[in-house]
């Protein structure tokens, strides 16, 4: 493991916020099936929000930069709200999942293969994963897929 990695590893582990947070968001995002859903329409109806509520507060007869700065502030606390409490968590339950359905093993190959930057070039493959590290075969993914033809 390098040097930059171990940083990310223990705040994954800690559960500090700092660059686990940026990492967790970016792989929510990567792995969504649901992207405009999660992650565009809630920014686009903020900014919808934002520019009514700022034209209403001028129309109000308040400061032009007051108005601004309201806006601003309510952008800034909504853009800190939506990456630590919704799309953070969407990665780490990402992570969850992985571990329940085939081990700490695979979980932390998918992890390391986030932070080296290969999933978003070549791609994500979660079973060739598991078999390199050999929790594919009893994981809870081959009971289910077996069960599911039988």
């Amino acid at each position: 493991m390098n040097q930059s990695k171990e940083p990310q590893q223990e705040q994954m582990e800690n559960g500090r916020p700092a660059i686990s947070t940026a990492l967790l968001v970016r792989m929510a995002h990567h792995v969504s099936k649901r992207k405009f859903l999660h992650f565009y329409l809630p920014c686009i109806v903020v900014v919808a929000l934002i520019l009514g509520g700022c034209k209403f507060l001028l129309e109000d007869g308040m400061e032009r930069t007051d108005a601004i700065a309201i806006a601003v502030m309510v952008f800034a606390f909504y853009s800190w709200f939506a990456v630590v409490a919704v799309w953070a968590p969407q990665g780490e339950e990402f992570l969850a999942h992985i571990e329940f359905m085939f081990g700490h093993k695979t979980r932390e190959g998918v992890l390391d293969m986030f932070q080296s930057g290969e999933a978003w070039s070549g791609g994500l493959n979660v079973m060739q994963i598991a078999k390199s590290v050999g929790e594919y075969e009893g994981s809870k993914y081959v009971e289910l897929k077996f069960d599911a033809v039988a």
